[in-house]
């Protein structure tokens, strides 16, 4: 039995490459070494297990992009995928890459975990006007070729409704999977402090992280993150130059981040309508207090609104109010976060490739 995997890379780490390795790991489980087609020059079980600390077996093939103006990168990675017919004669293909596209000449079957319907991303871009709209419209149309043998999978019930009113099907849900870690420090022992973490990225919205750290002097925050989009990086730092209690990292280690969560109280994330929020759960292993928007993926992760905020004014009160559950809060997010472990996800994983290909 023949089984293809496509992701745009898996020489670096995310929450997408997880859920691909992940996916290649669950085809190991049922006896299946896969072909794993990516972008990437060169890809080996060596690399993915120094990056992810997992072994898995697969063999690679690279699918090369087509050259093309910056202005055209939306299409530059997705062409290749759409018309390649190296992917004929395959029993199952896995797309974990996001892309959200269909090869015409395809496999028998098809898996495609949707991160984010692309969409609804183009649409909310910070871009606007006739030419963007003409730009994506093609796209948008391509992504809503799905073949009816195609199982949908959707990274959260938030992201399983934006695919039933984009591409008009059903899908099921199987949570991302998270590195799940045991708190380093007891919450007593936790400092007065607010983490947030994410790329530097205009969707994360950390001016709200800055508006509520003027509003509570007595607290400290940090933000750290990827240094994704450089103009609003030092727009951030800017303004944070004039606000004491805030401390901004760009490009942090993973080490520096997990100190950093043992060590604060609170994990603050701003950004309105999150598919997931991967970064929610790592901080809730670490006994982090999560502080939400409330709206998309994190409504379903953290379950109490009293952890949820719709303006970041309402932050200070809602704190006041949780001071004396602090610890119950902590203990309960740390439980409620172990369901979103790697091998619960490779667990799942193997159900539904066993129910797809009837073994």
């Amino acid at each position: 039995m023949k089984i293809g995997l496509i992701h745009g890379s898996l020489t670096k780490m995310g929450g997408a490459e997880r859920v691909a390795v992940g996916f290649i790991d669950a085809i190991n489980q049922i006896g299946i070494e896969p072909v794993v087609f990516t972008g990437d020059e060169e890809l080996s079980k060596n690399i993915v297990k120094e990056l992810f600390d997992k072994k898995v077996d697969f063999t690679h093939i690279k699918i090369s992009s087509v050259k093309m103006r910056t202005a055209f990168s939306l299409y530059r990675n997705a062409l290749p995928r759409l018309f390649t017919t190296k992917l004929v004669g395959y029993d199952l293909v896995i797309d974990t890459s996001g892309l959200n596209l269909s090869p015409i000449l395809g496999p028998k079957k098809m898996i495609r975990y949707t991160h984010n319907p692309l969409m609804h991303r183009l649409k909310e871009s910070e871009r606007h006007g006739f030419l963007w709209k003409l730009y994506r419209k093609p796209y948008e149309n391509l992504s809503r070729l799905i073949p009816k043998s195609c199982l949908l999978i959707a990274n959260s019930e938030f992201t399983r409704e934006r695919i039933k009113k984009e591409w008009k099907r059903e899908a099921i849900i199987l949570y991302p999977p998270v590195e799940i870690e045991r708190p380093k420090k007891h919450l007593c022992t936790k400092k007065q402090q607010f983490i947030s973490v994410g790329r530097f990225s205009f969707e994360k919205r950390y001016e709200e992280v800055l508006s509520l750290a003027k509003l509570m002097p007595d607290y400290q925050f940090k933000i750290l993150g990827a240094l994704f989009d450089e103009k609003y990086f030092n727009k951030i730092l800017n303004l944070s130059k004039s606000i004491e209690n805030i401390k901004i990292v760009p490009n942090a280690t993973n080490e520096e981040i997990n100190y950093e969560l043992s060590d604060s109280k609170y994990f603050l994330h701003t950004m309105h309508n999150e598919d997931f929020g991967i970064a929610i759960v790592e901080a809730m292993s670490h006994g982090c207090i999560p502080i939400v928007h409330k709206s998309g993926g994190p409504v379903e992760i953290v379950e109490n609104e009293s952890l949820m905020f719709e303006d970041i004014r309402q932050v200070p009160n809602m704190i006041s109010l949780i001071k004396n559950e602090e610890r119950s809060l902590a203990e309960t997010m740390i439980e409620k976060s172990l369901k979103y472990s790697y091998d619960s996800f490779v667990s799942k994983a193997r159900r539904i490739l066993e129910d797809n290909l009837k073994l």
